[in-house]
Order: structure tokens, then C-alpha cells, then sequence
């Protein structure tokens, strides 16, 4: 892929996870998280409004090996 298109698809991606809401990011997130070290995580939770629990994104494996 061309240096030139490599770098519009990064802005274009960054762009669209700036205007993600607080409720969608953690989730979005915990996805990017999962395919990039192969390993499942769990969020901390939310509130009854959708919000996250704690700070922006709260998540760990199972055995709580990695804690983002």
C-alpha cells in the first residue's frame, strides 16, 4: 500500500474514534485490544446510564495478567 494512502486511512480511522460517545469506545476498544495481543478481556462496567466505570477504558484479561 502507498505510504500517501497507509496515512489517509490512519487519520480516517483516528477521526472516527475521536467521535465515538463514552458508551461506545471502551467497547470498540476492547475489540482493537483483543485482535491485537489474541487474548480476551473483560471491562469493568458500566453505569446504568452507559457510562464507564472508572477511567476511559478499564479492562483486563482473565486472570488480570494484562490491566488496561
Amino acid at each position: 500500500m502507498a505510504a500517501n494512502l497507509k496515512a489517509y486511512f490512519k487519520e480516517r480511522i483516528i477521526e472516527s474514534i475521536a467521535t465515538l460517545s463514552s458508551q461506545v469506545f471502551p467497547q470498540v476498544v476492547k475489540v482493537i485490544l483483543e485482535q491485537q495481543t489474541g487474548e480476551r478481556f473483560e471491562l469493568r462496567g458500566q453505569t446504568v446510564t452507559g457510562e464507564p466505570v472508572g477511567y476511559t477504558l478499564d479492562a483486563n484479561s482473565k486472570h488480570f495478567e494484562k490491566v488496561f
